[in-house]
C-alpha cells in the first residue's frame, strides 16, 4: 500500500559507524553495492532511485523524470531486510 507523504527511497552511505548512521537516517542494512554521485545504488552500471513502498524504479532521474525499470532484484532484497 502506498503511504502518502512517505517515500523509502534506498541511499547508499559509507564513512559513518551503524550507530551514527541509524540515528540519522533510520534502518540500515550492509550491502556491497556502490553509489553514484548522488548516493544512489549502481546496478548494472546505473544509478537506481527505488521507492520502496512503490516497488519502482527509475534510472536517469527519479519517478518525476526518470526512465522506468523492472526493480533489479538486489534493491527488493535490500528493502525486505530494511521494512
Amino acid at each position: 500500500m502506498a503511504r502518502p507523504w512517505t517515500f523509502h527511497v534506498v541511499n547508499l552511505y559509507h564513512g559513518k559507524s551503524k550507530e551514527e548512521h541509524a540515528a540519522q537516517h533510520g534502518n540500515h542494512v550492509q550491502t556491497s553495492l556502490t553509489d553514484d554521485e548522488s548516493g544512489y545504488p549502481v546496478v548494472e552500471g546505473m544509478g537506481v532511485v527505488y521507492y520502496a513502498y512503490e516497488d519502482k524504479a527509475y534510472v536517469k532521474g527519479n519517478k518525476g523524470d526518470g526512465q522506468l525499470i523492472p526493480t533489479p532484484p538486489v534493491l527488493k532484497q535490500i528493502a525486505a531486510e530494511l521494512l
